[in-house]
């Protein structure tokens, strides 16, 4: 036997397997759906702090706008308190609004910022801006890449919660070869293990949760739909995986809306 080419075809088919698995749209995918989780975590700390920071010079405005993404495009926009403009304040928030934060501005008990301390607020608010802007245009891209692959159950379930279930399987092929009930609470790994050790309520869902049908439901229903969800889950993938129609995901969503509907109509 020549040992030296069987290792020269191992160290080549490994060479080709490795090229396969870095180029893959799943691996990009999978990867992504990570930083996807890394932006959102940095934003909400990071803008939470920007907000306290800045309710030392306008306190008023927390208490006008609820909404956090909004406060930092506000913060980003104008800088200080004495910079806000009707107009275009308005095309962040609704006029009414609009008009409570411009008069709340005039008469505001909060402390005037010197002009280094406006600069710096306003870098980091814009800087904030630039991340969202990243996420969006990450979560597109996830989108696009999942739907190649996995064309059924981003039909089913929408690109970036078709993304979240495969990273969160490991990769399509382990998601096609698990059971509806491991799918349902697939996220929810370590309820799952507490209620083993410890009793109580078992989770009903995992990332499935974010699925409008679940997310929007009664909260007496949210345990079937889910359930029913995590079915058509299971065949998305199978038939993505092992499959070749690209058009059964449709079919899935219609039934899977029409199960919900039926469940959320009755009293």
């Amino acid at each position: 036997m020549n040992y030296k080419a069987v290792r020269e075809n191992l160290l080549t088919e490994a060479r080709r397997q490795l090229k396969k698995e870095f180029s893959s749209a799943e691996n990009f995918v999978i990867r992504a759906v990570g930083f996807v989780k890394t932006l959102d975590e940095a934003f909400n700390l990071t803008a939470e702090q920007l907000i306290e920071l800045y309710n030392i010079f306008f306190p008023e405005l927390s208490v006008v706008e609820s909404e956090t993404e909004k406060i930092v495009q506000i913060i980003a926009a104008f800088g200080s308190k004495e910079g806000i403009k009707k107009k275009e304040l308005e095309k962040i928030v609704s006029k009414e609004k609009a008009e409570r934060i411009v008069e709340f501005a005039k008469s505001s008990i909060g402390a005037k910022e010197n002009p280094k301390q406006r600069e710096i607020i306003a870098k980091i608010a814009k800087h904030l801006v630039e991340i969202k802007k990243l996420r969006f245009a990450l979560v597109e891209q996830i989108e696009n890449e999942t739907k190649k692959f996995a064309p059924n159950l981003t039909e089913l379930c929408s690109g970036l919660l078709a993304a979240k279930l495969i990273a969160g399987a490991g990769s399509l092929e382990k998601l096609a070869l698990m059971p509806a009930s491991t799918i349902q609470i697939l996220g929810a790994e370590k309820a799952f293990f507490k209620f083993k050790r410890f009793g109580g309520k078992p989770p009903k869902h995992g990332i499935i949760f974010q699925h409008p049908l679940v997310r929007n439901a009664k909260p007496k229903n949210r345990g079937k739909i889910a359930r029913s969800l995590a079915s058509k889950i299971a065949i998305a993938a199978r038939e993505d995986f092992y499959g070749k129609d690209k058009k059964l995901g449709k079919k899935l969503r219609e039934e899977i809306e029409e199960r919900a509907k039926g469940l959320e109509a009755r009293r």
